[in-house]
């Protein structure tokens, strides 16, 4: 079960795994979907930018996802894409993914969690572990941002959150990180 002790349920159907449950999902022709994480969940995000493994492909869909208290753990390297609406009720993000390296050190802007894609994403009393980044229309309610850098070395230069190239909308929300809050720019050329 890699993690999950008791699968994922969707629409009344037990998966053992999310990715089975993704696949399941990008297949049918439905549009509404409703998963319940049952234990932990891992997903494997792919590379950060623009190589995102795509998670929901079926832009026609709404996918809710309820955490029951439960984590979303991210692997892989630093990227989720949604082509669907998707909502997380009650869900912890924990960001384990390892980042790749850019002329021979680490590349810290690769050390933020991305969601990103043609879809959006709606949180609502989620709590958020590490540092992220929405690259997709975005909106938090009641959600607690931890703000954990993944890269331990550089968490004085990371937001909790960083909105790039796409609208957000907090409302009670938290924000913990010792150091910097939010982050908000349209352009990013690496030169900042």
């Amino acid at each position: 079960y890699n993690g999950v002790p008791f699968g994922v349920k969707m629409n009344g159907v037990v998966y053992k795994s999310i990715a089975e449950v993704v696949a399941a999902v990008n297949a049918s022709s439905e549009t509404n979907f409703n998963i319940d994480l049952l234990g932990n969940c891992e997903w494997e995000t792919g590379n950060a930018g623009d190589g995102c493994n795509m998670m929901f492909s079926n832009a026609a869909a709404t996918v809710t996802i309820n955490g029951n208290g439960n984590a979303l753990i991210a692997t892989g390297q630093g990227g989720i894409r949604n082509d669907a609406k998707v909502v997380f009720n009650n869900v912890t993000i924990v960001d384990k993914t390892e980042y790749q390296y850019e002329n021979g050190s680490t590349a810290w802007e690769f050390t933020y969690l991305e969601f990103q894609g043609n879809g959006s994403y709606e949180f609502n009393s989620c709590v958020i572990n590490n540092t992220i980044q929405t690259h997709a229309s975005s909106v938090f309610n009641n959600c607690e941002f931890k703000g954990i850098a993944t890269l331990a070395s550089n968490q004085p230069n990371e937001y909790a959150i960083w909105v790039y190239n796409g609208d957000a909308k907090f409302t009670a929300c938290t924000f913990e990180n010792l150091y910097r809050g939010i982050k908000v720019c349209d352009y990013y050329d690496g030169s900042e």
